[in-house]
């Protein structure tokens, strides 16, 4: 008897940690008594806590003027300048690949694309954690 009233316990004390954990975010189905399909939509979880972090990585790098008929600046903010390793322009609609050279105390660089032909290109800030932000660039 006691070992049962034990089991009862802990099975109550699982399915109250059950409750308290959210679901995960993901593909959810619905079915109707024959088993068929009739919903299909994504789960997110919205319950989750928003960062505190006042702007996003991606919002402190800036590309402009885009799209750019030649001179393009490529910026960014001061709290990740020691962060930037390695800037490099890849081609998305293009075969072209560039490693555009700045140093540590720079906030910004200029590149000049007027003698790339028209496409997409991609931006990549690489930083020291391993993180890379990317940038879509048009050239006209």
């Amino acid at each position: 008897m006691k070992k049962l009233l034990l089991l009862f316990v802990f099975s109550l004390s699982l399915y109250s940690v059950k409750a308290q954990i959210p679901p995960a975010p993901g593909l959810r189905f619905s079915y109707d008594d024959a088993g068929n399909q009739t919903k299909r939509y994504y789960k997110t979880n919205m319950n989750q806590k928003k960062s505190a972090t006042p702007k996003l990585l991606a919002d402190q790098f800036t590309t402009y003027p885009n799209p750019t008929d030649g001179i393009t600046n490529l910026k960014w903010e001061k709290e990740v300048s020691g962060l930037v390793q390695k800037i490099e322009l890849v081609g998305y609609t293009t075969p072209y690949y560039r490693e555009i050279p700045f140093t540590d105390t720079d906030l910004a660089v200029e590149i000049n694309l007027s003698n790339q032909i028209r496409g997409v290109y991609f931006v990549q800030f690489s930083l020291k954690d391993g993180t890379v932000v990317t940038k879509k660039l048009i050239k006209n």
